[in-house]
């Protein structure tokens, strides 16, 4: 990897802890309006989720939500923790893919998904709510 895609993963990296931390503040819109600039990382935030599940006590049987308008790619080794996770502590991993172009970040989420959405239009809400009624498990 070159300098120049080092650095623009190490700043998509940072952008994206800054606005993982906005959100656990409960800052919610400027979490998700946090340099929101045409860059997917799945790796980045799967592996807080990951973290901060395993260091928590009270967070077994966690539900994560994943919500995505776009493409990457899941380190091997991130799917796999992510998966065990599922099987040792019963972690439930949401896939949500709105708009056009998730498709393939839908299927780079495949392997830890226990649930997959898919969201054509926002102008449906219908295919949103088995996600939203997360405490109906």
């Amino acid at each position: 990897m070159s300098y120049q895609e080092e650095e623009k993963s190490r700043l998509r990296r940072q952008a994206t802890k800054q606005a993982i931390e906005l959100a656990m503040q409960g800052n919610w819109q400027e979490a998700l309006d946090h340099r929101c600039s045409g860059g997917t990382d799945f790796d980045a935030p799967v592996k807080r989720a990951i973290e901060v599940i395993r260091t928590s006590r009270t967070m077994k049987q966690a539900d994560v939500v994943i919500i995505t308008d776009g493409e990457d790619s899941l380190d091997p080794a991130t799917s796999e923790a992510a998966v065990a996770l599922t099987r040792a502590e019963g972690v439930s991993w949401f896939a949500v893919g709105v708009g056009p172009d998730a498709e393939l970040g839908l299927q780079s989420l495949a392997p830890i998904a226990t649930t997959m959405v898919r969201i054509k239009s926002t102008d449906d809400p219908e295919p949103i709510i088995p996600v939203i009624n997360l405490t109906e498990k």
